[in-house]
């Protein structure tokens, strides 16, 4: 194995590295081996792995283009399409993410939210509260999400 191939071994282990992280964070969570702030992180570093590994893997083919190495092309063009979809998704995600607020509790009646009684002891150590944020996140969601109205059944 040349430095060619090394370059672009590197790449395209950082590529599914990240490819790993994203595809676990979820999963992860919801068969409880995580909390949901580790998921998120998974995603944000996965994010700057993925970043790492289009880099390097463009440097990797680079090399070969320029013929410093002839060995490491289908290394590096599988690394730069896996990091780059990968980097692709999670700045996609952050977009969506600072586009609305940071509301963790949504209501269709802001007026009257509904009060949260049975679940109060499943919530216990729960960093968000179980009360309503009030007039304030009222009317944030009203920006964010002007078309969520009260249902009448």
């Amino acid at each position: 194995m040349n430095y060619m191939n090394y370059v672009s071994c590197l790449g395209l282990t950082l590529s599914v590295i990240g490819l790993l992280g994203v595809g676990a964070s979820g999963p992860g969570y919801r068969l409880g081996c995580w909390g949901y702030k580790t998921g998120v992180s998974l995603v944000k570093y996965s994010g700057f792995i993925s970043l790492a590994a289009v880099v390097v893997c463009l440097v990797g083919f680079a090399l070969w283009y320029w013929e410093v190495a002839s060995e490491g092309k289908t290394q590096a063009l599988i690394g730069l399409v896996i990091g780059g979809c990968v980097l692709g998704l999670t700045l996609k995600w952050k977009h969506n993410l600072d586009s609305v607020p940071y509301i963790h509790d949504i209501t269709t009646d802001t007026e009257h939210p509904p009060l949260f009684v049975a679940v109060l002891p499943l919530r216990a150590g729960s960093e968000n509260p179980a009360e309503y944020g009030g007039p304030e996140l009222a009317r944030q969601q009203r920006e964010a999400y002007p078309d969520l109205k009260p249902g009448m059944v």
